[in-house]
C-alpha cells in the first residue's frame, strides 16, 4: 500500500467542506498534526484516514476501502 498523498489529504478535507481545525477535531488531533498531514511532513495512519472518512460521509473516497474489506475477509471479522 501507498501511504496517502498530502494533496489527496487536503482535497478529503476540502471536499467535505470543513476547516483544517474542525478535521483535526473530528479525529481527536491538534491542528498542527493535521497540518503537518497535508504539507506531506508526517504521515497519517490508516485508522485516522478512515475515521475520518467515516465521520465525514466521505467513505467511498478512501484508496484502502478495497483492501480494507479483504483484510476483513481474511480475518474473520464479517462475513463475505
Amino acid at each position: 500500500m501507498k501511504p496517502l498523498t498530502p494533496d489527496e489529504i487536503r482535497r478529503a478535507r476540502e471536499r467535505a467542506g470543513i476547516t483544517q481545525t474542525e478535521a483535526a477535531a473530528l479525529v481527536f488531533n491538534p491542528v498542527q498534526t493535521w497540518q503537518l498531514w497535508e504539507q506531506g511532513m508526517a504521515e497519517m495512519n490508516l485508522g485516522i484516514w478512515c475515521m475520518f472518512l467515516d465521520k465525514t460521509g466521505l467513505e467511498n473516497l478512501s484508496p484502502y476501502r478495497e483492501w480494507l474489506h479483504e483484510f476483513d475477509i481474511e480475518h474473520g471479522v464479517h462475513d463475505a
